[in-house]
């Protein structure tokens, strides 16, 4: 029996996944021809299983696509020869790599032009790793330990980079150890590591004193996922890795748990398994909230219009005004979990549109629980989950066409929703 369950935060997407997703739900929009994407878009099988029912084809080759092909690429970036060979046989390719995976090229391309050796330490095969790799195979060498940093005879004019979805505890000494054996060595001035994948690091540890056992959503393929599994592990802790609900009917959970989740893990699966563990306590442990984040440049959007005039009809025409105002929006949306969104979401409506009835609120609607979803940029599956969940703690009544606060002032507001939810 699980005593306390701590839901941790940060968690789950990131900003580089998010904005994949989207992607993709955007070329579905436009176009009604299949999408070719080159590697699953994000690792995570729901995502992946979802978007092959809506017409998407996963590849792992150019060939393996018709020529005129609309094809996506996916977040964790592509090869400069793969990504031209794409070019070539498809209509339209979208590339839609993690930014922080696009640094990391810039700086191999731009350590390579001086004919610096490159050292990058990541997981050999994984898709992130042969990408970056394809920016300068000639220059650049992929180690996983520091046994393979001193097998390495390649002079003293080297860099070091890295995957970004590496531990902490994997970087770590390989850094320190590659700094010690070239004295010269190079780095770019800000670490190559996704702040999102550290983020949830540190949440964990932070909050590991207090609990028996971790659970970390997300898939087999997913190394940030696995490198948070890892790290709880080297810490003497017990940690699995689940990747949905059934996934936890073989372990026995007892004591005080903590559940987070990868960076391409959705967080209705969370909610999902809270749902099936059904603790006597559920605290919410919040680290930080995460406020970098990376928008379309007004310069990228007019070269879609100077490229593909068509293609940006579509767009302009599929979301009008929303365009104009998505990067004010990211930033509120996006980067609270859906949970927050969707409470903030409920509050700002009774406070524009509530109306009092004696301690009561009554805020009436023609919302679906998918409209709700759509505004909050989560699912329906979500918003179900947090809706009931906020009923089971009494601090919602709801059904078709009304939702009920009673005494919002004092039981809806920060200090009570902290005790509940954060």
């Amino acid at each position: 029996m699980v005593n306390k369950l701590y839901l941790v935060t940060p968690r789950g997407f990131c900003a580089g996944v998010e904005m994949a997703i989207k992607a993709l739900h955007w070329l579905l929009k436009i176009y009604d021809e299949t999408i070719y994407c080159y590697h699953e878009i994000v690792h995570n099988k729901w995502i992946v299983k979802e978007f092959e029912k809506n017409n998407v084809v996963f590849v792992e080759d150019p060939f393996e696509i018709p020529e005129g092909s609309i094809v996506m690429l996916s977040a964790h970036g592509t090869a400069p020869n793969v990504e031209k060979e794409f070019n070539n046989i498809s209509s339209v390719t979208i590339n839609s790599v993690c930014p922080l995976v696009t640094k990391v090229h810039h700086e191999a391309k731009n350590f390579s032009k001086n004919n610096t050796q490159i050292i990058y330490v990541g997981h050999k095969n994984h898709d992130e790793a042969k990408g970056a790799l394809g920016v300068s195979p000639e220059n650049m060498h992929l180690v996983e330990n520091i046994e393979d940093v001193n097998n390495l005879d390649i002079g003293s004019n080297v860099a070091l980079l890295a995957q970004t979805t590496l531990a902490m505890s994997e970087w770590e000494p390989i850094m320190e150890h590659s700094k010690s054996k070239f004295k010269d060595l190079k780095m770019p001035r800000k670490s190559d590591l996704c702040y999102a994948t550290t983020n949830r690091q540190e949440a964990i540890l932070e909050i590991l004193p207090n609990i028996d056992t971790v659970l970390v959503v997300g898939s087999e393929n997913s190394s940030n996922t696995k490198a948070l599994v890892s790290m709880v592990e080297n810490k003497g802790v017990a940690a699995y890795r689940v990747d949905n609900v059934q996934d936890i009917d073989n372990i026995n959970l007892v004591g005080d748990v903590a559940i987070t989740a990868g960076a391409s893990a959705p967080d209705h699966i969370v909610y999902e398994i809270i749902d099936k563990i059904n603790p006597d306590s559920l605290e919410y442990f919040k680290l930080k909230d995460e406020v970098e984040y990376y928008v379309m440049k007004l310069e990228d959007f007019n070269t879609l219009k100077k490229s593909n005039i068509a293609l940006y009809d579509k767009v302009v025409q599929l979301f009008g005004t929303r365009l104009m105002n998505a990067e004010n929006k990211l930033e509120s949306l996006i980067f609270k979990d859906a949970r927050t969104r969707i409470i903030d979401f409920i509050k700002q409506s009774i406070e524009d549109h509530g109306r009092r009835i004696g301690v009561e609120w009554l805020f009436r609607h023609s919302l679906t629980h998918q409209d709700m979803a759509n505004i909050t940029c989560t699912s329906r599956q979500t918003v179900t989950l947090v809706l009931n969940d906020l009923k089971r703690h009494d601090l919602i009544h709801f059904n078709r066409g009304k939702i009920l606060v009673r005494d919002f002032k004092t039981r809806f507001d920060a200090p009570v929703l902290q005790h509940h939810f954060g």
